[in-house]
């Protein structure tokens, strides 16, 4: 019976941590969406000298490197949720089994 109260538990602690997961990549969507937001608002405004479009081709540079660390970033907590999730299952199966050979 500890087993299956151990498995129990190791269940609950990586559901958590798959919550906590998404949590976060949510986050970094919401992030995403702000970097976006700015860089339409800048892509989108006239500057009439030189310095200016300097200053914007380097904000634009810059968001457009938070970007692709947000996307790396989303693309990490995916795979780790999808390992978790695959681990839960794993153990699932397992206290199942567990479960049925403690019935018979």
């Amino acid at each position: 019976m500890d087993d299956i109260q151990e498995y129990e538990n190791i269940i609950n602690e990586l559901e958590n941590k798959i919550k906590t997961l998404n949590e976060e990549l949510e986050k970094y969507k919401n992030m995403n969406n702000n970097i976006l937001d700015k860089y339409n608002r800048l892509k989108n405004k006239i500057f009439d000298n030189k310095e200016d479009y300097n200053n914007l081709l380097n904000n634009i540079n810059t968001l457009l490197l938070n970007i692709n660390r947000r996307f790396n970033d989303i693309d990490i907590i995916k795979k780790k949720i999808f390992a978790l999730e695959f681990q839960v299952e794993s153990i699932k199966k397992d206290l199942d089994i567990l479960k049925k050979s403690n019935i018979k």
